[in-house]
């Protein structure tokens, strides 16, 4: 088991213990409003009961709503997959990668510039007279 529902179990058995030591100590009972005399044990439990769900009810509302998202999601997943695998087996798959942005032409003018670079000379080279050479 889990440490966090063993410890929810303890919590439980340890109120349920308390409930009827106070059951037992006051076996009196108690009017309440709108509502016949009842022993105190049992309103104590009713309000822990109540107080329990005040809690829990919204929680369950907000996983419901995590739940049909989460669902929602998987099935845009599933459709965008299918998409997928329907418009790779139109086009069949590239043998490299393909860049859109570079077509002919911006790759010519990046030989070319490349080109240029590699034509110019560099400072580090001497320069010879062709007429004392």
């Amino acid at each position: 088991m889990k440490v966090v529902r063993i410890l929810q179990l303890l919590i439980v058995l340890f109120l349920t213990g308390y409930l009827l030591l106070v059951h037992n100590a006051n076996p009196e009972r108690v009017q309440l409003p709108l509502l016949p005399t009842v022993p105190v044990a049992l309103a104590i439990g009713v309000a822990l009961v109540l107080g329990w769900l005040v809690a829990w009810l919204p929680l369950q509302g907000t996983q419901w709503r995590l739940y049909r998202d989460n669902l929602r999601l998987q099935q845009r997943q599933d459709e965008l997959e299918q998409a997928l695998a329907r418009y790779q087996n139109t086009l069949g798959e590239p043998s490299r990668p393909v860049i859109p942005d570079r077509d002919a032409a911006t790759r010519q003018k990046q030989n070319d510039k490349a080109r240029r670079r590699r034509d110019t000379p560099t400072y580090t080279e001497t320069y010879t007279d062709p007429e004392h050479a």
